[in-house]
């Protein structure tokens, strides 16, 4: 059986049909996904239009996020704001304590739960400073 063969425009078509989905666009030819995915590499054209498309794509979904935000939606608000407001200060920061701690994999394994929670307790309450934390003294210690 022979290999259907598709001209460019056909693909462009079936790819602005489909809004740059690329696997509908196949579906909608009648041929594989990896069969549109060469004919993108092959045809310039064929790359520029899906490039359009996903640009249209982005300007819808970023039309659909400010009416949310428009609308008092709080989550949208936050998403916006930790993408688009960066240079304004609006990024989600990792707290970095400064705290080194001195613990070996023997040292956690012999452990009980409130001696972990107590360790965490005491490192997450020293905000300044550097500082090291040693093991808590173990019931097997004071023999």
């Amino acid at each position: 059986m022979r290999r259907q063969r598709f001209t460019p425009e056909q693909v462009i078509s079936a790819l602005q049909a489909k809004r740059g989905m690329v696997g509908l666009a196949a579906r909608m030819l009648g041929c594989h996904a990896k069969t549109v995915h060469r004919m993108i590499d092959r045809h310039p054209q064929i790359k520029a239009a899906l490039e359009d498309q996903r640009s249209q794509m982005l300007d819808v979904a970023e039309s659909a996020l400010l009416k949310l935000i428009s609308e008092g939606n709080v989550s949208a608000t936050i998403f916006f704001l930790k993408t688009r407001g960066k240079e304004r200060g609006y990024v989600e920061r990792v707290q970095h304590l400064g705290v080194n701690v001195s613990l070996t994999a023997e040292d956690l394994a012999n452990l009980t739960d409130e001696e972990i929670d107590a360790c965490i307790s005491r490192l997450t309450a020293s905000e300044g400073g550097t500082r090291t934390a040693e093991p808590p003294a173990l019931a097997s210690d004071a023999d």
